[in-house]
């Protein structure tokens, strides 16, 4: 599994992010972890991620992102749903799975 990555800079070109999405060779599974509260940049850094080879995605939902939950933490409300559905109809990530944090 990558380190987290910020979608939003990932979409704008940073090579920090990018080099995120650099598989070892000696990786057989590769997962890409994303933070974001933004579906468009949970698809487009979706996308990205399958585009490098990445077997499934991981939206990271217990980090706040620019001051605010990404995009919530559990128990996942609608929009958090939403966001997870979004990403897999539009079949950007062939599994996704979601990281959470408990606690203050």
């Amino acid at each position: 599994m990558s380190e987290m990555s910020f979608a939003r800079h990932l979409l704008r070109g940073d090579p920090t992010e990018k080099a995120r999405l650099r598989i070892a060779a000696n990786e057989a599974c590769f997962g890409f972890q994303i933070a974001t509260n933004n579906i468009g940049e949970g698809v487009g850094a979706g996308k990205m991620a399958a585009e490098a080879g990445a077997a499934w995605l991981d939206l990271n939902c217990g980090c706040p992102i620019y001051g605010e939950p990404s995009p919530h933490p559990l128990p996942l409300p609608a929009e958090g749903t939403t966001f997870i559905t979004k990403l897999c109809l539009r079949r950007e990530a062939r599994f996704v799975s979601c990281s959470t944090r408990f606690g203050a």
